[in-house]
């Protein structure tokens, strides 16, 4: 579950940044980009026995995919 909550969250985050793309909205790509960027750091900084880091990071995830795929 871990995994895949930031496998979501990558996927509200990159078609925020298609969209920001196809608006002409560049400053907004790149922004979403690297926080695309920084999930993808933080998700495999996460060690595999580290349960309450991983319980942690899906809750943060979930939530800020929450918010954000109302933007999409």
């Amino acid at each position: 579950m871990f995994y895949e909550a930031g496998t979501m969250l990558g996927g509200v985050l990159v078609a925020l940044t298609d969209k920001a793309a196809a608006d002409g909205r560049p400053d907004d790509e790149r922004s979403w980009m690297a926080e695309h960027a920084r999930l993808l750091r933080e998700r495999a900084m996460v060690g595999a026995d580290d349960r309450e880091g991983q319980i942690a990071a899906k809750l943060r995830w979930d939530a800020r995919r929450e918010r954000l795929s109302r933007l999409v």
